[in-house]
């Protein structure tokens, strides 16, 4: 999901304003269909099927179960002016630009356990080479899945640019920015 709103304001015949604020919804899951279509938590994953993962095929429900959500607000704004035969013309532009991201990752894989098998012959409890090497699975807390609210990143930057044209065949591109970044 994507919403911007842009506001481009002429402010003269030399100067011009463009503010933009956009917020983004990034939901994404990278699961298996039995995650996914059974609630897409840790009960819908421990709910499934254990995997039983052999050398060429795999058999049960896959343990990938994760999904994240992304939220991300930007703020920027641009003013731009035009200042003409002030020692050449310049061409410059000031502006600001504020970003903060969230995010909430749900990581419920490995809930429904996996055999792994050294071999393909299928079990057979009467054919000691047909047991599994291992067994695994994802221990969690008493409230399920492990989600993790993860801190903010902001974002903060300013910026001034001017394009000066000292003569006709010239033209040098001048600037300064400063950003810095917090997590919180």
């Amino acid at each position: 999901q994507n919403v911007i709103l842009s506001l481009d304001s002429v402010i003269s015949d030399r100067s011009f304003n463009n503010l933009r604020i956009s917020f983004t919804r990034e939901d994404v899951a990278f699961a298996n269909p039995w995650y996914n279509n059974n609630g897409a938590d840790f009960a819908a994953q421990r709910s499934g099927n254990v995997q039983q993962s052999y050398q060429t095929y795999t058999l049960g429900v896959n343990d990938v179960a994760q999904d994240r959500i992304n939220d991300s607000l930007q703020f920027d704004d641009t003013f731009s002016l035009y200042v003409p035969d002030w020692k050449g013309d310049h061409d410059m532009r000031i502006g600001m630009h504020y970003s903060k991201r969230d995010e909430i990752f749900n990581n419920s894989g490995g809930a429904n356990g996996t055999f792994s098998f050294p071999n393909d012959l299928g079990f057979d409890p009467n054919v000691d080479a047909s047991y599994p090497a291992y067994f695994s699975f994802r221990a969690f807390g008493p409230s399920g899945s492990a989600n993790f609210d993860f801190p903010s990143n902001n974002v903060f930057g300013i910026f001034f640019q001017d394009d000066w044209q000292p003569m006709e065949n010239l033209t040098l591109n001048l600037g300064i920015r400063y950003d810095s970044e917090s997590i919180t």
